[in-house]
C-alpha cells in the first residue's frame, strides 16, 4: 500500500500525458490510497508566450476558468467513478511577484484542495529547465541566486496562500552544475526565515521524489535541509512524485517515507487535519 502521491501532473500540464482517468487506473493497480492532481498554473506576464497554458480536449489553450472549470469538472467526474480513491483537487502555482492576487481569486472561485506554491523561475528564467537554467547560472554569482531565490521562497512561505511549498531547493537540479557543491549549502544561512514565515502561516514543506526516477537516491529537500526546517519548527506535510507520466505515480514514495522515518522527520499530510 502506498498512503499518497500529492504532486501529480494530469494532461491539463502542457508538459503531461496521463488523463486523470489514468493516474485512477495506475493508483488502483498499485494500491495508493490518495492521489493529489497539482496541474500547474504558470500565469507569469514576463513569460506569457511561454508558460500560461492547459491542455483541454488535447489542445493548448490559455489558462482561462473555463479551461481551470474543465479540469474540476473532470475530477468530480473521475471521483464518482472511483469511490475507493481519495482524489483530492490542486494547483502547482509557479511563484512570482505579484501572482497573490490570482491566487486569492483562483480560491474563492473554485473549490481547492490544497495548494503547492513553487519556485521555478527566477527573473523570468525557468531554473528548472535544463533548456533555460544555464543562462540564468551562467550570468549570476552563487550568491546572487541564493538571495534570490530564497527571497522568493520566503514570499511563498510569508503570504499564507498555500497550503504547500513545493520542491524547496529545486535549484540544485542544474545549479550543481555551475556552482559545484557549495550550492548544496545555499540553505543553511537562509532558511530559518523561510521556516518561521512558513510555521507563522501555517504552510508546509514538500517531499519531492521526482529524482528517484532518474537513478538519484534523494529527494527535493535534501534531508540536511529538512533537518534544520524541522528544528525551526517546520511540519512536512506533502510527498509527491512531480509525476508527469503514469508509469512515474507512487514511484519511490514508501522509500522516501522511511528515509523520512530513519531521520526521525515526522510526516503530517495536510488532509489528514482537515
Amino acid at each position: 500500500m502506498i498512503p499518497c502521491d500529492l504532486h501529480v501532473h494530469p494532461d491539463y500540464s502542457i508538459d503531461a500525458k496521463p488523463s486523470i482517468e489514468q493516474y485512477c487506473i495506475k493508483a488502483r493497480q498499485i494500491g495508493l490510497k490518495v492521489i493529489g492532481f497539482a496541474t500547474h498554473y504558470d500565469v507569469n506576464p514576463d513569460r506569457d508566450d511561454i508558460d500560461p497554458f492547459m491542455m483541454v480536449d488535447g489542445e493548448k489553450v490559455r489558462i482561462d476558468d473555463y479551461a481551470v472549470g474543465r479540469y474540476f469538472d473532470d475530477c468530480f467526474e473521475t471521483r464518482r467513478q472511483f469511490p475507493d480513491l481519495k482524489i483530492l483537487i490542486g494547483f502547482e502555482v509557479d511563484y512570482f511577484i505579484g501572482v497573490e492576487a490570482e491566487v486569492v481569486r483562483l480560491k474563492s472561485e473554485f473549490p481547492l484542495d490544497y495548494l503547492i506554491g513553487s519556485v521555478h523561475c527566477l527573473e523570468a528564467v525557468a531554473i528548472s529547465s535544463r533548456k533555460e537554467a544555464p543562462r540564468y547560472f551562467d550570468s549570476h554569482t552563487f550568491d546572487q541566486m541564493a538571495d534570490s531565490y530564497y527571497e522568493l521562497l520566503f514570499n511563498v512561505a510569508n503570504c499564507g496562500l498555500f497550503d504547500v511549498i513545493g520542491h524547496a531547493d529545486y535549484y540544485l537540479r542544474y545549479g550543481i552544475l555551475n556552482y559545484g557543491e557549495k550550492v548544496l549549502e545555499a540553505y543553511k544561512e537562509r532558511l530559518d526565515r523561510v521556516v518561521e514565515a512558513a510555521v507563522r502561516a501555517n504552510t508546509g514543506f514538500e517531499i519531492n521524489a521526482s529524482q528517484s526516477r532518474h537513478g538519484n537516491d534523494f529527494f527535493f529537500p535534501r534531508i540536511d535541509f529538512l533537518k534544520q526546517a524541522v528544528q525551526r519548527g517546520a511540519v512536512i506535510n506533502a510527498i509527491g512524485t512531480d509525476s508527469h507520466h503514469v508509469d512515474s505515480l507512487g514511484l519511490n514514495i514508501n522509500n522516501s517515507l522511511a528515509i523520512l522515518a530513519e531521520h526521525k522527520l515526522p510526516f503530517n499530510p495536510f488532509y489528514e487535519n482537515r
